[in-house]
């Protein structure tokens, strides 16, 4: 690798430096004549929309500077780019595909439109792993399930047949290295947030068009299964939750009149955690001959 010219390098220090006199000299104007909130905000903005600009010199600035000990060798990006996602709609890699034991007979039915069925990310996972990938992580949301098709059906080494998102579960669990997305309150359906090793954010909030910073983790509040499998029983938002000493309340959405139904009543014991019978499920009924221990926090931070 050829050096950088010094007049490039010294150029590149001129500029980062006189950006940052630039910055300090409008904060400190900024704190001398901002009076009132509009204007304060107004400061705020600016100072932040240069810091992004000092941001950007310094990163280019330290290209110059390469320390290729501080560099990761171990990471690599899998893009699936248009020619492969052309291939599989095409059924060009039909007879690589897992429900294809029988090619080449079915090789005019594979052929797979987005969003792909889930076995095709589960064969990703294999073979990555194969290769001797430690984690493999996914920006995909995968919150609902993939309904059941007979073209995508996998049939396992004892023969019976399962279904593509059984075979990516399946496949989760086996390899225990798969980090899943999810963004905001969406999270992966059951089948596979069970059987995948961690979580990963794909949330980012770009600084004036460019993303410049993620957040290194973040935490959010797990419902304890007993109220998940209560709320699709019965049909209420997780976020309506009003928590009392001696229960938790959710609220129902409207009927067809646009009534809004009584609340769905929690009943928590008199140390906050949940009042499950001894099978698990919720002592909707707080009979105490079912009552199981009270142990069971409603959620916990993750």
């Amino acid at each position: 690798m050829s050096a950088k010219p010094r007049s490039t390098v010294s150029l590149s220090l001129w500029i980062g430096a006189i950006v940052l006199i630039l910055v300090s000299v409008i904060d400190r104007l900024g704190d001398a004549r901002t009076t009132s909130d509009q204007e304060v905000s107004k400061g705020v903005d600016l100072i932040e929309r240069l810091e992004t600009i000092t941001y950007d010199a310094r990163v280019r600035l330290a290209t110059l500077f390469p320390k290729p000990d501080d560099v990761s060798t171990n990471l690599a990006t899998l893009f699936i780019d248009d020619i492969a996602v052309q291939r599989i709609n095409q059924g060009t890699y039909a007879f690589t595909l897992a429900p294809a034991p029988d090619f080449p007979t079915n090789y005019g039915i594979l052929r797979y439109l987005p969003p792909w069925p889930r076995f095709i990310y589960g064969q990703l996972i294999r073979e990555l792993s194969a290769q001797g990938a430690t984690a493999v992580g996914f920006d995909i949301l995968m919150a609902e399930a993939d309904p059941p098709r007979t073209t995508t059906d996998i049939r396992i080494p004892t023969g019976d047949l399962i279904s593509s998102d059984e075979f990516f579960a399946d496949i989760l669990r086996d390899k225990s290295n798969a980090v899943l997305a999810t963004e905001g309150g969406v999270l992966p359906q059951a089948l596979f947030l069970t059987n995948c090793l961690s979580l990963g954010s794909i949330a980012a909030k770009s600084d004036h068009g460019v993303l410049r910073k993620v957040s290194a983790f973040i935490q959010r509040k797990v419902w304890d299964p007993s109220i998940i499998d209560l709320k699709k029983a019965v049909g209420f938002e997780l976020e309506s939750a009003v928590f009392h000493s001696n229960r938790i309340e959710f609220v129902k959405p409207p009927d067809a009149n646009e009534r809004v139904p009584e609340p769905v009543v929690v009943p928590l014991h008199p140390n906050r955690t949940l009042n499950l019978k001894k099978d698990g499920s919720i002592n909707i009924e707080e009979d105490a001959a079912e009552a199981g221990p009270a142990t069971t926090p409603p959620q916990v931070d993750e």
